[in-house]
């Protein structure tokens, strides 16, 4: 029965010469950025989902502030977690401004309070802009 898997596998592209393929990082592609955003959300990993979805600048910069990033994972314990699992599942439902040069992509989610979601594309990986 392994024998079959890995037949199959390797016929799907899987596998290399016994290897398994590394999964993409979900944020390569807006559409798995927002996924993966949601998913950290709803199993409220804050932390993981601040360290991974937010630039590195930014994640420097909350480490560097008064109570380190540990208050911002409060924060999002108390409040902003349900704020940003909402505005993340609105993403879904939008198409993005995209700048000329494809690394800014700009979601307007709500006109009677303005909420403006900026992702930044650093390299090959989306990014939550903190600006």
């Amino acid at each position: 029965m392994v024998l079959i898997g890995m037949v199959l596998l390797c016929a799907m592209g899987g596998v290399t010469h016994g290897q398994v393929k590394p999964a993409a990082d979900p944020r390569a592609q807006i559409g798995t950025f927002i996924a993966y955003g949601i998913e950290l959300l709803q199993q409220k990993r804050f932390e993981k989902f601040i360290r991974e979805l937010a630039t590195p600048a930014e994640v420097k910069k909350l480490e560097m502030q008064l109570g380190g990033l540990e208050t911002t994972i409060e924060q999002f314990e108390k409040f902003d977690g349900e704020t940003y699992l909402a505005d993340f599942k609105r993403m879904k439902e939008h198409q993005p401004v995209l700048n000329a040069g494809g690394t800014i992509a700009t979601f307007e989610l709500r006109k009677e309070i303005k909420t403006t979601i900026i992702l930044i594309k650093k390299g090959n990986l989306w990014y939550l802009s903190g600006e």
